[in-house]
This record gives C-alpha cells, sequence and structure tokens, in this order.
C-alpha cells in the first residue's frame, strides 16, 4: 500500500485531537509504552498484541461507557478487510471496537471491500475519504451515525444503510461535482434510508412526506424548478444545507429555485427550517385536531419545547402541571411557540392554576395582581400592550380557574408570541395545570387558521382592494384566510390621491426653493 501522504497524516493527528481524546495514539512497535491517559489506572500490565491485529492504531474512546476501543488507524495493504468485533489494547487487554475514528482509513488506496462488525456504534467524519479503490462496505445493525464525508471521493458501489442510522453527515457520499457511484444511482423519486433518513428527493413538483421521514439529509433537494415540500409529520433534524442550487453557467437565473415548505402548525420543523438559503420559505399548514393556543403540561417534553422560565425554578409536577418556585423579582414564563393568532376571534385567556395566598401588601391587597401578560403583534414586547388580571385568594390550596379578558384595544392583528409576569408576592410553590386562548365562537374551525401557500405574492383578485407587503417572506408569513392581515389592504383610489398629493407638495416646495433662489440674487 502506498504512503499516506504527510498533509493526511496531518489531518489524522489534528482530528484525533479534536476528539477531544487525551490517550496516546497507540503504534504497534510500541507495546511496552503505555498509552498516556487519566481514563486509564493501570499498574504495569502489558498485554501482547497479536501480529494480525498490529495493522489497526486503537485509542480508548473517551465517550464509550462499555471500554470500548476507537480504531484511528490502518497500515494493511489487504484489499478484502473484515474487522474484528474485538482487538487488544496493549495495556487493557481484549475490547470491543465501537467506533471507526476520524479519517482512520483515509487515502488508502488498496482497500475495495470493508466489513465492518456488530458492536461499531459510529463511523466517524473522513473515516474512509479517498479510498480510492473502495467499491464495497458492510454496515452493522446497531450504527448510528455515519459522519461528515465518511465515504467521500471512493469508488463505492454497494452500501447497506442499516435501519439504525440516525444521521448521516454531510458529503458522507458526494461532493458537490462528483458524488460516488452509488449515489449517483439512488435514482427513486424519494430515497430514504436509516431512520427515516430523506437522503434525496429526485422529482420534480410538490410532494408529501409522512412519518416515514424523520429527518432531512444534506443535498437531499437537488430538483430545479419551484415545487411545494409538505411534511405531515415533525421533524428531527433538518441539514441547513438540505437544499442545494443547481445550474449551469447559461441558467443562472434558475440557480435560487423557490421551495415552500409546508410544516405543521407549532412543530419543531419550523426552528429546523429556519436556516435555509432566503429564496426558500417555511409555512405553516393546518392539521388541526383541538385547539392549537392549549397548553396542557401533560408530560415534560410538552412543557419544555413550549416554555422557558425568568426568575423563577421551572420543573414538570407529575400531577400533570408546570410547577414553578419564585427565585427572585420580577418571575415569568415564555412561550416559545410561534403562534399567528387572530386577536378578534380570540380574546380570553383561561389559567388554570393553584397557588399559596398573595402577601398582603395592603388591607385588601387592593391593586395587586397574579398575572401581567405581554404579547407582540408585530411592535414587540411592552407595558402598553399588556393586560393585568388581579389575584384571588380564595386558592386554599385548590385550582382556581382564571378566565383573563384579552379585547384591550391594543389586542389586535396576529398575536405571534406572549409571555406570562407572575406576581413575586406568591409564597412557596404554583402549579399551572393549563393555559388556553379561548376562540369567541364554539364552532370556531381552527382549520381555517392557515393556509398552504402556492403563490408568492397574491394576485389582486378585484380592482377595488390590493394588498402591499415589504417582501416576499412577509407576504407568506402573513398569508391567514378569513382575516384582516397585519399589512392592511389598502385602496387603489387612496393610493393614486396619495400619490397625487405628494405630486402637488413636491411641486409647491419646487416653487418655493425657486422663489427663494431669486430672492437671493
Amino acid at each position: 500500500m502506498k504512503k499516506i501522504f504527510t498533509a493526511a497524516l496531518c489531518f489524522v493527528a489534528a482530528a484525533a485531537v479534536l476528539t477531544g481524546c487525551t490517550s496516546k495514539r497507540y503504534k504497534p512497535e510500541e507495546t511496552t509504552k503505555l498509552p498516556e491517559s487519566p481514563l486509564m489506572q493501570v499498574a504495569g500490565d502489558v498485554y501482547e498484541v497479536p501480529e494480525e491485529q498490529k495493522v489497526f492504531e486503537v485509542e480508548t474512546d473517551m465517550y464509550s461507557a462499555s471500554g470500548g476501543l476507537k480504531i484511528v488507524g490502518y497500515t494493511g495493504e489487504a484489499e478484502e478487510l473484515e474487522i474484528p468485533a474485538k482487538l487488544v489494547h496493549p495495556a487493557l487487554g481484549e475490547c470491543p471496537v465501537e467506533t471507526i475514528g476520524e479519517a482512520a482509513f483515509l487515502g488508502n488506496t488498496t482497500l475495495k471491500k470493508v466489513v465492518i462488525p456488530e458492536g461499531v456504534v459510529e463511523v466517524k467524519a473522513g473515516a474512509f475519504q479517498s479510498c480510492s479503490a473502495l467499491t464495497d462496505v458492510v454496515l452493522p445493525e446497531g450504527l448510528v451515525a455515519i459522519g461528515d464525508s465518511a465515504f467521500e471521493s471512493t469508488n463505492l458501489t454497494n452500501i447497506n444503510i442499516p435501519s439504525t442510522v440516525k444521521t448521516i453527515g454531510k458529503l458522507a457520499f458526494s461532493t458537490q461535482l462528483n458524488p460516488t457511484p452509488w449515489y449517483k444511482a439512488q435514482t427513486a423519486e424519494k430515497v430514504i434510508v436509516g431512520d427515516g433518513i430523506l437522503l434525496k428527493y429526485n422529482g420534480k413538483g410538490d410532494v408529501t412526506f409522512g412519518d416515514e421521514v424523520k429527518s432531512v439529509a444534506y443535498y437531499a433537494f437537488q430538483s430545479p424548478g419551484a415545487i411545494n415540500v409538505r411534511f405531515n409529520s415533525d421533524l428531527e433534524s433538518f441539514d441547513s444545507f438540505a437544499v442545494y442550487e443547481t445550474a449551469s453557467s447559461e441558467e443562472q437565473e434558475d440557480r435560487k429555485y423557490p421551495i415552500t415548505f409546508l410544516v405543521p402548525y407549532k412543530s419543531n420543523a419550523q426552528k429546523l427550517i429556519s436556516t435555509l438559503p432566503v429564496h426558500c420559505s417555511v409555512h405553516s399548514i393546518p392539521v388541526f385536531d383541538n385547539n392549537p393556543f392549549k397548553w396542557d403540561f401533560n408530560n415534560a417534553k410538552e412543557m419544555t419545547d413550549s416554555w422557558t422560565a425568568g426568575q423563577l425554578d421551572m420543573t414538570f409536577a407529575g400531577e400533570g402541571a408546570m410547577r414553578g418556585v419564585i427565585t427572585s423579582n420580577d418571575p415569568r414564563i415564555n412561550c416559545t411557540d410561534i403562534l399567528n393568532l387572530p386577536a378578534e376571534n380570540f380574546k380570553t385567556l383561561k389559567i388554570r392554576m393553584k397557588h399559596d395566598i398573595v402577601e398582603a401588601k395592603t388591607p385588601a391587597n387592593e391593586g395587586q395582581f397574579v398575572f401581567q401578560i405581554f404579547y407582540n403583534n408585530g411592535t414587540g414586547l411592552s407595558e402598553a400592550a399588556s393586560v393585568k388580571h388581579s389575584i384571588d385568594q380564595s386558592s386554599n390550596g385548590e385550582y382556581i380557574d382564571y378566565a383573563i379578558d384579552m379585547s384591550g384595544e391594543m389586542w389586535t392583528d396576529i398575536i405571534k408570541g406572549f409571555r406570562i409576569d407572575i406576581t413575586d408576592r406568591l409564597t412557596g410553590e404554583f402549579l399551572i395545570d393549563s393555559i388556553e386562548f379561548v376562540a369567541d365562537s364554539e364552532a370556531f374551525d381552527y382549520n381555517t387558521l392557515l393556509k398552504p401557500v402556492t403563490k408568492y405574492v397574491p394576485k389582486v383578485e378585484d380592482t377595488t382592494h390590493k394588498y402591499k407587503f415589504e417582501d416576499e417572506a412577509k407576504a407568506l408569513a402573513w398569508t391567514m384566510a378569513g382575516f384582516e392581515y397585519s399589512y392592511a389592504p389598502i385602496s387603489v383610489a387612496e393610493e393614486a390621491q396619495k400619490k397625487h398629493l405628494l405630486t402637488t407638495a413636491s411641486m409647491v416646495f419646487l416653487m418655493l426653493r425657486l422663489k427663494a433662489q431669486l430672492l437671493l440674487l
């Protein structure tokens, strides 16, 4: 086998340092020297490494809970290699192999086939990068992750992706200009591998994915043309470069093809796709079975996914409630969901809460309050845009249903977010069982709230009114069904009158300026 280039060796060493491993890399010819690692307290035992295993360089994997090994180098010249499930470490004896380390086989020119054993859970970044002869790889069930560039610049034609694989890194099988033969051969409309990883979408036009897709990989969307991609289920991950701009030099205008991603309302996908290129957009879709503006706190994840706390300790209570213990002045809880709540249809906020009696500051606690609701309808949180609600001292350890009237002058347009400030005069802990914005009508159809978008800028449907938007993203953000938008409709006649007034004012200003110049002469 040809020697690995000096630059490649430097990359291997740097990669080993980046892993955070502190053990010294094992070299077959140094069998009597113990690795310098704080993880190992060995009192002199030295294990003989079998001759056939001296081609592997190993380290202890500091992230392994079971004392597994990481292969960090290979000096053999085999064309077909079956990696042993266990290797002998000179200081620890026989240990299971759990990781193929960064750049472990980088630049190997003889290896054509490799079988990775059961027990390996991760193939790290660049592990087999630039193995130019490599065509066949067998991965074990139980493998969880394939790192960035793991098989980049190989001649890979056959590989199995186990159902246990949850993540596939950037350029794992492809460069921009030189995909591996195996990656190029994946021509099905939807290429879904591993544990619900969308590796590629080769189709053109609109497409819908269900719960068979949990994550979206690097370069998953390369098809030109404007399309709507709908995810009916939430996503666990979405690569920031899932959309790849493809075009020839003669088609520069087509490089930035727009994609509209339609995702479940109030889903994690809205946050995951926020790093996409500007020519793509994310939009909510109506998938409501119940009120989307209600939080029941039935489990800890439901609480932490949607709420954060300030100046208080927030934990999940076993009875299905948010527990708070005030730690400082001005305690509050913040809703982190993207709401798009139409104020004109939701004018009551209900909070079901159990709390200790408020400390008396005046004879009847006059002027005291339990809640102050701050909200954002495009102008940001402010004292003016807030609603206070007075206390109820009759709790006595029982839940109280607070109904807060939100129909003030400032409660208008589309409410994007809100927070609840809780008085610091509560003693002990409090529990919130539910928070809910209640629709004015019991027959309100929540599925009319949001509407899938197929046009970027709404067309004018009549000659009386038109809508003005600062940019396409805002046009999409305010495409709601049946409500007045933040950008109110402007009469065409009114706009023409405004232009006329501006023109007249400009002419008067010019005449006055000319007269002033003449007087100076």
